[in-house]
């Protein structure tokens, strides 16, 4: 069952590179934040994937909308972190080398909001977030929105935006994945329920 579930993934993804869409692909470097939004009536298709929605000449943005993944080869073990800003209520699919994890549980409506300060989202157990500890390897990182938060009405926000960033697993890298994680308590949810990821992405 989950062989099916990770090809069925793997299905989605191919099919979103063979779609006629231009695509931007970040190298990041570490400690610094960067940007990933969501938007269906931004995105080129019009799918809840991550995209290129920012301005951003020396980080490689373009903002055109295109379908966005970051892809870089660490030397030293590093911490991985997704969070969500913007208005909490999101949770984010994540695809790391294709393997599939689900940000941290949280409420679809909330009264709570960071714009783009990802280090205060990051404090604040109302946003999503996920951490992972990566080893030395090439990795390529994608995502999509897994769960929208919602307006007053019950209405689907289906746009957000969040914040990626590596940090080397170092000592000071471990007490900065201590702090966020609650004393030690990785936020990373691996998903069986991707089975539903067809539909989420609408890439197919």
């Amino acid at each position: 069952m989950r062989n099916y579930l990770i090809f069925l993934v793997g299905l989605c993804v191919a099919s979103a590179l063979s779609c006629n869409v231009s695509a931007t692909m970040i190298k990041p470097v570490a400690n610094g934040w960067y940007v990933l939004d969501v938007d269906e009536l931004v995105a080129e298709d019009a799918s809840l994937g991550w995209i290129d929605g920012q301005l951003d000449d020396d980080k490689g943005y373009v903002g055109d909308g295109s379908v966005l993944s970051f892809a870089f080869t660490l030397t030293k073990s590093s911490v991985l972190t997704v969070v969500d800003a913007g208005i909490a209520g999101d949770e984010f699919g994540v695809l790391v080398n294709g393997v599939a994890y689900v940000t941290s549980a949280v409420a679809t409506y909330s009264d709570e909001y960071a714009g783009t300060d990802f280090d205060a989202a990051l404090l604040n157990f109302g946003f999503s977030r996920l951490s992972l500890i990566l080893d030395v390897g090439s990795y390529t990182v994608s995502g999509f929105l897994y769960q929208s938060a919602i307006d007053p009405d019950g209405a689907a926000l289906n746009a957000t935006i969040g914040g990626l960033r590596i940090v080397e697993a170092d000592e000071s890298g471990i007490l900065i994945l201590w702090s966020i994680a609650g004393g030690g308590l990785l936020w990373a949810r691996r998903k069986s329920v991707v089975v539903n990821v067809r539909e989420r992405l609408l890439w197919v």
